[in-house]
């Protein structure tokens, strides 16, 4: 019987073989990276998971670079010590904003140069190998300098500028310069809340509902117009829209902003600053929350913690607190988001802050919070009202559960604990169906839950649990047995009785819907500033119609008042003329 033998490959073959290991790693990590992209991965989720990815293959590409015979010992500690070197000075030195950039597409790209150039250079002398590395690394690096990270998109990519190109808050403060916003009306006259106002967040019941309007639902019959736009400051403040006013908040330089602007022109009425300025590496610049009207007056809280009483007619300071020194509450993550809640007597914020003060109520008149509540230390949410008439409470949903609060007293009068936490921090609305239930939603960890409050109960219970939508900071809508919003960032129909998803389409990115109840159809205001129709239809996504209103990064609520939609982004705001279902526009 013979034998076959096989020739032993040389150690130069071997290694030949062996240095495309490491450009298998870092295809790893970008094939992961396109991956997440084409899935729509759940944003906080896809970027935990891709931090993961690129730890893991950097390592076995660091225990790969080691065992290359081709370099000498020193060689490879010396390449080791220099990457490693420049990677600290780069993210060490970078703005914050950057920092999360350079980790994750950063390492990335040096290691991929890294691993081109000694694939391409393995017949090449030690020294030219050698110094072709450092300049890999300098140029990988070095790449970051000529670029500007304005934080994240909604999926969670980095929204990525060339450096010497202006940001949309420096052409707004040019643009301000050059020609100073005058007033538009004279200051003094008393606004009231109208029929059909938007007097805060998400609307009069926070619930991103429009009731009493019927619009005109062929759009490319009767397709809205776009009344104005205009630059605005950064800010992820919605607006309240009431008597011909709308206010927001924003960011002009270093210098936090209420705004007060004509509703028909988009012209500026009065401004209150401050010298503040919060950013973050994810969202960026400005303040979060958005200005509450109520009585003749706005209330508005600053990302640092400020909370102002203004006169709505002048902009007029009437008191201010500082809610983070009253809570003894340190400065949240992505800094303070809540926006008042006006109920009776009292202003209601969330402060998460020690010993039970976790919301404060302040008299209207200002002062000292009238009562504190235990309601939770985390949360990006806005206190909301729940039931009806006697029954009405306030609701409040952080990381620790569900706090139903007395609006008199501050005391719990039921809850709905959440052992283990929520994942990521609360920051979606609880979405009330019906007289006794609510839907909570937050991330892949948590999903959806729907509990039910029994009367006079002092707890609440769970229904049913999914995950078949998975919320980030997008809120939902409730319309005839249905959820509508977002997974992630593709929208999608819940069945509010069982928790079953019925579909998942529309690419909308970090969106935000409101619902016209009257029509059963939905405005979703997308990521990159379209505005789009849909059907409420539990059987298949159905758009009616969309149009390209705004420009720059919109995760903003929008707001409607009367027949007309308001939204904005992080440099922009425009209002839209809505045509009403007889073919005919407001005026």
């Amino acid at each position: 019987m013979t034998t076959l033998s096989y020739p032993t490959p040389s150690p130069a073959v071997r290694a030949q073989r062996t240095n495309w290991l490491g450009l298998a790693f870092v295809a790893v990590i970008w094939g992961y990276y396109l991956i997440l992209r084409l899935l729509d991965t759940e944003s906080f989720v896809g970027f935990l998971s891709m931090l993961g990815v690129n730890l893991l293959m950097t390592l076995l590409f660091a225990v790969w670079w080691f065992t290359r015979r081709a370099f000498t010992r020193r060689q490879r500690f010396l390449a080791f010590a220099a990457a490693l070197l420049t990677c600290c000075l780069f993210v060490g030195f970078s703005p914050f904003s950057l920092r999360p950039t350079l980790v994750l597409f950063g390492n990335p790209l040096v290691l991929t140069l890294g691993a081109v150039w000694i694939l391409a250079t393995s017949r090449a002398a030690s020294r030219m190998r050698m110094g072709g590395l450092f300049a890999c690394i300098a140029l990988g690096w070095g790449a970051f300098l000529l670029i500007r990270v304005n934080g994240t998109h909604g999926n969670m990519s980095a929204d990525m500028h060339w450096r010497w190109t202006p940001t949309a808050e420096q052409l707004y403060l040019a643009e301000q310069g050059k020609h100073p916003a005058a007033a538009t009306r004279p200051a003094g006259r008393r606004i009231e809340l109208r029929p059909g106002d938007w007097p805060g967040f998400r609307g009069p019941g926070r619930d991103g509902i429009v009731r009493g309007l019927s619009i005109a639902l062929d759009w490319e019959k009767s397709p809205p117009a776009v009344l104005w736009r205009q630059r605005i400051g950064p800010a992820w403040s919605s607006m309240a829209v009431v008597d011909g006013c709308v206010f927001t908040q924003e960011q002009r330089g270093g210098r936090e902003a209420v705004v007060c602007r004509n509703a028909l022109t988009g012209g500026e009425i009065w401004v209150h600053d401050r010298p503040a300025r919060f950013e973050e590496s994810m969202s960026g610049v400005g303040p979060r929350a958005t200005p509450t009207f109520a009585n003749g007056r706005i209330y508005a809280q600053g990302a640092l913690g400020a909370l102002d009483c203004l006169d709505a007619g002048t902009g007029a300071l009437i008191w201010t607190r500082d809610i983070r020194a009253d809570a003894g509450a340190a400065l949240p993550m992505w800094g303070f988001c809540a926006s008042p809640l006006v109920v009776g007597d009292h202003v209601i914020v969330f402060a998460g802050g020690e010993g039970k003060k976790g919301l404060l109520a302040y008299p209207l008149d200002g002062g000292a919070p009238a009562w504190t509540a235990d309601a939770g230390k985390v949360s990006y949410a806005s206190p909301q009202i729940f039931g009806n008439g006697a029954q009405r409470r306030i609701v409040m949903f952080a990381n620790e559960g569900v706090f139903a609060v007395d609006a008199g007293t501050g005391r719990i009068v039921w809850d709905f604990p959440l052992q283990g936490g929520v994942g990521i921090p609360a920051s979606i609305q609880a979405c009330q169906i019906g007289a006794n239930d609510l839907v909570l939603g937050n991330g892949v960890a948590f999903g959806l839950q729907r509990i039910t409050i029994p009367p006079n109960a002092p707890s609440a219970t769970r229904i049913w649990i999914t995950r078949k939508m998975k919320p980030s900071f997008s809120d939902m809508v409730y319309y005839n047995g249905y959820l509508y919003g977002f997974d992630g960032t593709v929208f999608c129909c819940i069945d509010a009785s069982t928790g079953a998803r019925r579909w998942r389409d529309g690419h909308y990115g970090a969106g935000q819907v409101v619902l016209l109840a009257d029509q059963g159809v939905m405005i979703v205001s997308s990521e990159d500033g379209q505005v789009v129709l849909l059907r409420c239809n539990p059987d298949r996504h159905e758009e009616l119609g969309q149009i390209q209103a705004i420009t720059g990064k919109a995760w903003n609520h929008p707001a409607v008042a009367g027949d007309r939609l308001y939204v904005r982004s992080d440099g922009e705001m425009a209002c839209i003329q809505l045509v009403a279902s007889g073919g005919s526009r407001g005026r």
